[in-house]
């Protein structure tokens, strides 16, 4: 029968395969055994992609909107291509090639949405149609499995098109938030490139912003969040001063400060210091790095940069005489810095003072 390879039992037995092929990638991974991990991974990837083959023949079989009969199967099928895609990520290296590959199959299926036309999906997703709860959910699923691939492969663009997508939904599982997490850091990665142009990075900088402003409202809404409130806002005021947005990173900075006293590293302080500088507010800037100054531990290289940038404060203010004061009390009570770098930094911010007062003053 020329129709045979359509038939329900064809269809069940691809979806049988796939499935099998699924549980013994995983039975690999548990597995105690004294096989070297390398040989594990390799089959496990093997049976990985032994599954997507056969999800891919299911699909290339599933030309038509399923019958009653036949969407409980594309239901399944749809579920185990989802599992999958994300084993395949989770492997070590992760093949996020093959996990798009895989997702794009999936959404060839008869009347599943796919990325391809992203106002299309997100009229989908906010349609007053009802929807079933594990339909919705394996969407948000495919979706965040897009965002960590397109996060591996540093496709920016469609990485991009995918969170302005998710963020517009206002219900997400704990699953994709984790894929947004992991998506910022992939834009961090690639926003820190000292190789991008400025209007390149100030748009990824944008794009962060409203990540971590998204992922600080959900985090408000949830006792039970999965990133605490300050890492979260720690994340926004990084990207508010490095996309230009520095009087909203000193409201955010100064939120952190507050809130959690214990900045142990002195990270928080340092990075409200610097924009302050940057701002040209030297007196605030003088401020930060003063506590610092009193608040680190000498001589680790935090606390050096502490009190050369307390110095240099006062030069960059005018005040080049209080600047010689303090650098002359530095030199008295640390005369031998061990670092050259910084050794070099403090000799040459030595010069530069002996060179703005009269001779007179100088020493």
């Amino acid at each position: 029968d020329p129709g045979i390879g359509k038939s329900t039992l064809m269809l069940q037995a691809l979806y049988g395969l796939a499935l099998t092929s699924l549980k013994q990638a995983r039975n690999l991974s548990d597995e105690k055994t004294s096989k070297l991990k390398t040989e594990q991974t390799l089959s496990r990837r093997e049976h990985l992609h032994n599954a997507s083959g056969s999800i891919e023949r299911f699909v290339n079989l599933s030309t038509e909107k399923p019958s009653r009969r036949h969407e409980e199967l594309h239901t399944a099928v749809l579920e185990v291509g989802t599992a999958v895609a994300q084993d395949l990520l989770n492997l070590t290296p992760p093949d996020p090639n093959e996990a798009l590959h895989l997702i794009d199959t999936l959404e060839r299926l008869p009347g599943i949405p796919g990325a391809d036309d992203p106002d299309l999906l997100y009229n989908y997703i906010s349609s007053p149609r009802k929807k079933n709860a594990d339909e919705n959910c394996n969407l948000q699923r495919r979706l965040a499995l897009r965002l960590e691939a397109y996060a591996d492969v540093e496709n920016i663009t469609r990485l991009s098109e995918v969170l302005d997508l998710l963020i517009k939904i206002e219900t997400h599982s704990e699953f994709t938030l984790h894929a947004l997490i992991r998506a910022g850091n992939a834009l961090e990665k690639v926003a820190s490139d000292p190789s991008r142009s400025d209007p390149s990075k100030r748009i990824l900088y944008d794009k962060l912003i409203g990540l971590y402003e998204f992922l600080l409202t959900q985090t408000l809404k949830n006792s039970h969040a999965i990133i605490a409130e300050s890492i979260v806002r720690r994340r926004l005021a990084h990207s508010l001063a490095r996309g230009g947005r520095r009087l909203d990173a000193v409201e955010q900075y100064h939120w952190i400060l507050q809130h959690e006293p214990a900045d142990k590293t002195g990270d928080v302080r340092r990075s409200l210091a610097l924009v302050y500088e940057q701002l040209e507010r030297f007196d605030a800037a003088r401020e930060q790095w003063r506590i610092l100054a009193q608040g680190l531990s000498p001589p680790t290289d935090p606390w050096l940069e502490a009190n050369y940038r307390l110095i240099l404060g006062h030069r960059n203010a005018g005040d080049r005489r209080q600047a010689k004061k303090l650098l002359t009390l530095f030199q008295l009570r640390h005369p031998q810095i061990e670092s050259r770098i910084w050794r070099r930094r403090f000799d040459e911010l030595d010069q530069k003072l002996q060179s703005d007062l009269p001779a007179n003053e100088v020493n």
